[in-house]
């Protein structure tokens, strides 16, 4: 059965890994975020990593596929349970379903929310909860679905919470200064 699992990439090496895993037969995803830039008079869309250095893969774990993906140039690691066993992304197909209509939308200009306004997918979080086991972990924002969130840790290791338990710890960009039009000199 084909699942999602979550793999980590060498610094810089995402797209290097993505290609080769994707000319290996793989099921790839690389998840972007596009902001918008003026380029020649007209704002056209950006890319960058949204959840660096994390990306996701389909394959078949009891095919032992695991070594292959972990041993594809680019790959850092692919995160195993204590039994060796490649851990599966849980509701894998929901949440990367979601990355990529947010993807669209950003592509597009839309401008994509997920269940809290303060969150952005992709997002540096804290889980900040004293019933929580994980309380104090630090992660990457990947999903939010009927109020549970998903964080993959910095070991990749996925936890799920509720979203009300999560605290941002990326600074909010500073809102730029409006320029002020100079008025026109008038010739006489």
């Amino acid at each position: 059965m084909l699942q999602w699992f979550v793999v980590i990439a060498k610094q810089n090496q995402e797209a290097t890994a993505c290609k080769g895993l994707h000319e290996q037969g793989f099921e790839v995803y690389l998840p972007l975020k596009f902001d918008r830039e003026r380029v020649a008079h007209a704002m056209k869309p950006v890319a960058s990593l949204r959840m660096t250095p994390y990306f996701f893969v389909r394959f078949d774990a009891p095919r032992g596929e695991g070594a292959t993906v972990k041993n594809t140039r680019g790959v850092q690691d692919l995160p195993c349970d204590p039994m060796g066993k490649p851990r599966v992304f849980r509701n894998g197909d929901t949440i990367i379903e979601q990355l990529k209509t947010i993807q669209d939308a950003e592509y597009f200009g839309a401008a994509p929310r997920i269940g809290r306004t303060d969150l952005r997918l992709g997002e540096k979080v804290e889980l900040d909860s004293k019933a929580h086991p994980m309380n104090g972990s630090f992660g990457t924002l990947a999903g939010i679905q009927r109020g549970i969130a998903s964080i993959i840790a910095d070991n990749g290791i996925q936890i799920e919470c509720g979203e009300s338990d999560l605290r941002s710890i990326e600074p909010k960009p500073e809102p730029k200064p409006k320029k002020v039009k100079k008025p026109k000199k008038v010739k006489k």
